[in-house]
């Protein structure tokens, strides 16, 4: 959405912008959830988790686990950090040195229905990311309702419009506050969950996605025989 108009304002033109696409109908059964979650180790719904498929300083965890430090007493949920840290070492040694005493640091795990299945046993995913492109982990998350926060940089927004908790990026009092909130209004993170799921069914279920390329095709062929 930022690019569309990036591009529209450089070059006076109209894009079109068609957005990812996700699985809606794509609930994680009750049985595989609770299996992987017994894999890694996990207590379904007493995490807080972090996801990124490369764990770099852009996808904002070191501001997620600063944040876990000032509410791990009034909320001591384990953090858990679900990703390849390879990637930058230093990087990878500061959240290792920073991390609460509860923290999981789970490594890259190839199988998308085991990481669908980790996130949908979360009592909460926290999307910190700095800077971000149309995040799939994000859309992924919606369809599985459950509750979020998420970094208020304008792709998550263009994304979730009104339908998700943000808050102020790289900001870490704010993140906590919002943590504190959140874990005590489970019945508005309900709602808002489910609001969510529902605003993804409307304007990003691969059924709209595939119509909105569609007609862009059909647009082109039809400019080239006039």
């Amino acid at each position: 959405y930022t690019d569309t108009q990036y591009y529209e304002n450089k070059h006076k033109r109209t894009v079109t912008w068609v957005p990812n696409g996700v699985e809606t109908a794509n609930t994680i059964p009750q049985v595989a959830q609770r299996k992987v979650s017994e894999k890694y180790g996990l207590i379904e719904k007493n995490h807080i988790l972090f996801t990124a498929g490369r764990i770099i300083p852009t996808k904002g965890g070191h501001i997620l686990l600063a944040a876990a430090k000032q509410i791990e007493k009034t909320h001591p949920y384990p953090i858990v950090i679900l990703g390849d840290l390879s990637r930058d070492p230093e990087y990878a040694k500061q959240l290792l040195e920073m991390a609460p005493e509860n923290t999981r640091f789970i490594p890259f795990i190839e199988s998308k229905e085991e990481v669908e299945a980790i996130i949908a046993g979360s009592r909460l995913l926290v999307f910190p990311s700095m800077v971000e492109g149309m995040s799939m982990v994000l859309l992924e998350a919606v369809t599985q309702k459950i509750h979020l926060i998420v970094s208020d940089i304008p792709e998550n927004k263009s994304v979730l419009e009104k339908n998700a908790l943000y808050f102020c990026s790289e900001d870490v009092n704010d993140l906590a506050e919002k943590l504190n909130w959140a874990l005590e209004n489970s019945e508005f993170m309900n709602k808002l969950s489910l609001d969510a799921y529902q605003h993804v069914l409307a304007n990003f279920s691969w059924e709209k996605i595939v119509s909105s390329y569609e007609k862009c095709y059909q647009q082109v062929l039809q400019r080239k025989t006039e």
